[in-house]
């Protein structure tokens, strides 16, 4: 069953829907929603929790004077830049204090959730602004180094990941750049959405992979897991039952050769979903040509980048089939 959709507005009539102040299709609107998202719920059950005392005080004596204008501080000082400063309240003024009724606290109370709301909103879309763009400015630094080792080859070959062996896994791309001399071994190959922005490399790791491969398996299959970091490179392609890899000049400049890494899944299992580094909204995709944006769809051009035509985690079918593995993939 398809996941319904959170309204982005329904945070904002939960006031309403708690004061019984909204029509019936909206009421019934929120119903829903609140069915579907238990995060709303947690809301719900704060908004009621802080609204609760006024209930109990409708009938006791008025508030005292300081109130208002202490709340309405207390919201001054913990909104976003984008919000006003709200206006200072005349301390000196005539007549009965009657007039601080509990619909004046019920109106500060809801401006205070509100503005807290809002600003929880912002700082979070600013980071994860902050993060993505971190993994888009760590793609092209990999390109760079994917660049320079296709210049070094006379058919401008990229990193081809072997059929067999202990260099049969999609991370293998990394030790190659690095023993071509294109790549630091101390580049940041990690996504700060996955909180691994600088993931630690053991010594001299790279160059005991054969043997590790054929003496200490476990170990070896440590150091795959996670030598690519969050990010996933290109499986190749088979043609007449030999594994490729990609080429620059093969018109195919616009092809996804990188990306964040995909949905965890069993392997050789199809699964569904963007990848999980960026909150499962969407992945940053590397092409060949060196450009690198965000996508919130992991089918372009009518191509999945995660499977092949078999819906298959493995080489594609075909030159333009792209299939992109996280570190131990296997082609």
């Amino acid at each position: 069953m398809a996941r319904r959709e959170t309204n982005p507005h329904a945070r904002e009539e939960l006031v309403g829907y708690v004061l019984d102040a909204l029509d019936d299709p909206t009421r019934c609107e929120i119903d829903s929603q609140l069915q579907a998202s238990p995060e709303l719920r947690r809301d719900l059950a704060r908004l009621r929790t802080a609204l609760a005392p006024l209930d109990s005080d409708r009938d006791s004596s008025p508030p005292p004077a300081d109130l208002v204008e202490g709340t309405l501080a207390l919201i001054a000082n913990h909104s976003s830049p984008s919000l006003p400063t709200a206006p200072a309240l005349p301390r000196n003024q005539g007549g009965p204090r009657s007039w601080w009724r509990r619909s004046d606290v019920l109106v500060a109370s809801v401006l205070l959730f509100v503005a807290l709301g809002i600003t929880a909103v912002w700082v979070a879309n600013v980071r994860q602004r902050e993060r993505m763009i971190v993994c888009l400015e760590n793609l092209h630094d990999l390109h760079n180094a994917l660049a320079q080792y296709a210049d070094q080859r006379a058919d401008g070959a990229f990193p081809r990941i072997e059929k067999h062996g202990p260099h049969a896994f999609a991370g293998a791309y990394i030790p190659l750049l690095i023993d071509a001399g294109t790549l630091k071994d101390t580049t940041h190959i990690g996504c700060p959405a996955r909180g691994d922005g600088d993931l630690s490399r053991e010594p001299g790791q790279f160059k005991r992979l054969d043997d590790w491969y054929q003496t200490d398996r476990p170990r070896y299959d440590r150091v795959v897991a996670s030598l690519a970091g969050s990010y996933s490179y290109s499986l190749g392609y088979r043609e007449e039952g030999t594994l490729l890899g990609l080429r620059r000049g093969a018109g195919l400049d616009r092809l996804a050769i990188m990306a964040d890494c995909p949905p965890i899944s069993e392997r050789y299992t199809a699964s569904e979903g963007n990848s999980p580094d960026h909150g499962g909204g969407g992945q940053n995709v590397l092409f060949i040509d060196g450009s690198a944006r965000f996508v919130t769809n992991r089918i372009i051009n009518g191509d999945d980048i995660y499977l092949n035509d078999h819906h298959v985690l493995g080489a594609g079918l075909r030159q333009d089939d792209c299939v992109l593995g996280s570190s131990s993939a296997v082609p």
